[in-house]
């Protein structure tokens, strides 16, 4: 973790010692830093840095607008300890010196020109969250997309098949929809579905052995911003328990309530039929049909392709389905398409 608080807590005892304390700033954060590049923004082009908190209405002040400014500020013979204290005084020095260096660093790593500067704080996120909560004032944003992205950067990160996640989230989503008068579920859980669906294969790239478990650890130590921490535990155990019989509610792990348990039984019993749909992960089964009459899901898939796999392993899958929702899910296929 870095920032401008916690490399000054860190080092601020041996400001007096160092010869150079922006270069022995500098050194400290640099390896953290290129370890995040390495594992997070390989092969990935930068286009803008957002940077926020209340020093930035300063930082602003001193680097201006452009990259020239900005480095001009922070030249190694004129950026000193006595420079920055004639500056700004001896408490703001010692804040502003971190993120300076910081925000330098990571436009040197990243190459990126396009600098964003706001002054929104810890403080205004938290009087607007309580503002959407209790006083139902709305942002007017819609955080879903970021959301995902965020969640398809992680799933990228343990380099999943995202041809897969595609394939099943599709399908995932047209049987959720199908049956929304059924199971009752809401927006918001629609969403955890495309979460747990683009997430839920994350594990195997530890271990392929054991992916769902190791899937359900990352997730609970991914934040993911947008969604709580008992949505994330919430789709953690969802992808968890993909292959495998769903615990009773006084076995499964974490402190969920009788509503919360059942949310993640619906939305476990959707993934597990939508993610057998492709269990080959070839694609088979692209187009679908979803009707539902008389307590059948009838799901018709349009394919000339060989899914003697897909409807052997369905099977299996529709007890489960049935028992969750009350209705019997059914795979035909339909041969109209050409053969994959």
């Amino acid at each position: 973790l870095l920032g401008s608080s916690r490399i000054q807590e860190l080092l601020y005892a041996m400001q007096d010692e160092a010869y150079d304390y922006d270069a022995l700033i500098d050194e400290y954060i640099e390896k953290d830093l290129a370890l995040f590049k390495r594992l997070n923004l390989d092969k990935k082009e930068i286009h803008c840095i957002l940077a926020a908190g209340e020093m930035i209405p300063e930082t602003y002040y001193h680097i201006k607008e452009t990259k020239k400014d900005f480095e001009g500020f922070l030249p190694d013979k004129i950026f000193t300890k006595k420079k920055m204290l004639k500056l700004m005084g001896n408490i703001h020095a010692q804040s502003l010196l971190p993120t300076l260096l910081l925000m330098r660093k990571i436009t040197q790593l990243t190459d990126c020109q396009n600098v964003l500067l706001s002054p929104i704080n810890l403080c205004d996120g938290l009087a607007a969250d309580y503002a959407e909560r209790k006083l139902r004032l709305s942002c007017g944003h819609d955080f879903t997309e970021d959301i995902l992205s965020a969640s398809r950067n992680v799933a990228q990160k343990y380099e999943v098949d995202l041809n897969h996640i595609d394939t099943v989230q599709t399908l995932a989503l047209q049987i959720f929809d199908r049956i929304k008068k059924i199971h009752g579920l809401e927006k918001r859980e629609r969403l955890l579905l495309q979460l747990g669906v683009i997430l839920h294969s994350c594990g195997a790239y530890i271990n392929a052995l054991h992916a769902r478990e190791c899937s359900y650890h990352i997730l609970l130590s991914t934040e993911i911003i947008g969604i709580s921490h008992k949505e994330r535990l919430i789709v953690a155990n969802m992808i968890r328990y993909n292959d495998e019989s769903f615990p009773s509610f006084e076995e499964l792990d974490g402190d969920f309530s009788r509503e919360e348990y059942i949310t993640i039984v619906k939305l476990n019993a959707i993934l597990k039929i939508a993610n057998v749909l492709d269990k080959s992960n070839r694609q088979k089964i692209k187009n679908v049909g979803v009707s539902e009459r008389n307590g059948i899901l009838t799901i018709t898939a349009d394919t000339m392709a060989d899914i003697t796999l897909e409807k052997g392993l369905f099977l299996h899958k529709a007890d489960v389905f049935e028992e969750v929702f009350g209705i019997r899910p059914v795979l035909k296929q339909k041969r109209t398409g050409k053969r994959g």
